[in-house]
């Protein structure tokens, strides 16, 4: 897998046709000394609709969403989509957590440990959240992350993570959700068509009034 990431040559833009990102021919059957039954295997799983299917590669963490940068609308859209209880008091119980904001009621406290007031060192931490149970956290666990700037990556990012983003960008806005799901559906669309964007300026598509330009102009700064 690092042999195939270091043999990457499209280094301005990553996406799903990379060779580390989708290569059954390499990553399925890694075989070790020579010996065909001991080998290794390199794969994830995606979804799509309602289908799981499993691809042969590395995920990079930029398709998911970070909850070290992440807003609390961002948060919330998350929260919402897997129906975590009371979404906006969960959202702010991280951004307490991870030191965004003070725990001024001393929430954590109450729970027996001092609160990090700290970025979170890996996703497993989120259990250590007010509000977010080991279930909840195996439910959106494929959708989260505590590496990199917080920028996603549009030629990578999941139909299922970029419509939670847009929602999270579209409710900072005060715009109905309607137009969030719209825009994404129109960019997985024309990703899907196209293969990938070299650069933002790749992603053509027909928006749909104010509040689509809006979402849309919000996200590519992200």
């Amino acid at each position: 897998a690092i042999v195939e990431i270091s043999a990457d040559k499209t280094l301005s833009y990553d996406n799903l046709k990379d060779s580390w990102a989708d290569n059954e021919d390499v990553l399925k059957k890694i075989v070790l000394d020579n010996n065909e039954d001991e080998f290794a295997t390199v794969s994830y799983t995606v979804k799509n609709d309602s289908r799981e299917e499993t691809k042969y590669g590395v995920v990079d963490e930029e398709r998911k969403i970070n909850i070290n940068t992440a807003s609390a609308d961002i948060l919330i859209a998350l929260l919402e989509s897997y129906q975590i209880e009371t979404p906006a008091d969960v959202a702010n119980n991280i951004l307490i957590w991870r030191g965004t904001v003070p725990d001024s009621n001393k929430i954590y406290e109450s729970l027996g440990y001092p609160c990090k007031a700290n970025k979170f060192t890996n996703g497993e931490e989120i259990t250590l959240v007010k509000g977010i149970s080991p279930k909840d956290y195996q439910r959106i666990k494929e959708l989260i992350t505590v590496y990199g700037d917080g920028m996603i990556n549009i030629n990578t990012i999941s139909t299922e993570a970029l419509n939670i983003f847009c929602r999270g960008i579209a409710k900072s806005l005060h715009i109905n959700e309607s137009f969030a799901d719209s825009l994404a559906l129109k960019i997985i669309e024309l990703r899907g068509r196209d293969g990938y964007f070299k650069e933002k300026g790749d992603i053509k598509i027909a928006l749909t009034g104010d509040e689509e330009t809006n979402i849309f102009n919000n996200l590519m700064n992200n």
